[in-house]
This record gives C-alpha cells, sequence and structure tokens, in this order.
C-alpha cells in the first residue's frame, strides 16, 4: 500500500507545476490592475482543502495508535508463558 501512497505522490508532484503555473500567470495577469495579490489568496484557497486533509488524517492516526494501545491479547500460548502485551 505504501508504494502506491508514494507513487501517487510523486505523480501529483509532477504534474502540479505544469497545471499552476499557467494558472498562476493567467491569475496574475487578469488581476493585476484590480488587485494584483490576487494570486496569494488563489493560493491560500487551494491550501486549506489540503489542510484539512491532513489534520483528519493525523486525528485518525493518534485515534488508531490509542486503539491499538489499548488491544489486549486475546489468546493466551499453549506453552504456559504469560502473554506478552504489546507496547
Amino acid at each position: 500500500m505504501n508504494g502506491k501512497v508514494f507513487s501517487l505522490f510523486g505523480i501529483a508532484e509532477t504534474l502540479m507545476p505544469l497545471i499552476f503555473a499557467p494558472l498562476y500567470s493567467r491569475v496574475y495577469i487578469a488581476t493585476l490592475k484590480t488587485l494584483p495579490g490576487t494570486f496569494m489568496l488563489f493560493s491560500v484557497a487551494a491550501t486549506i482543502p489540503a489542510l484539512i486533509i491532513f489534520g483528519w488524517f493525523y486525528k485518525q492516526h493518534k485515534k488508531d495508535q490509542k486503539n491499538k494501545r489499548l488491544e489486549v491479547p486475546t489468546v493466551t500460548p499453549a506453552t504456559g508463558e504469560t502473554p506478552v502485551l504489546p507496547a
């Protein structure tokens, strides 16, 4: 699964300059006389969804770590050894 995610990130990282460079240029040229900083506002608007997604991923990761820590093994070894609890 990690290989697929890294491949997706690699493709996205390669394609972003091809998409956003002309887009930023057009936005800047179109709004130069009215509000030259519009391209910066455009950047903020494009970054907010990514921040929300990363925040959600972080929250899910913390939740998964907490659930994993609270798991107690239900199977006891047949050898008579005491079960080892996960760290």
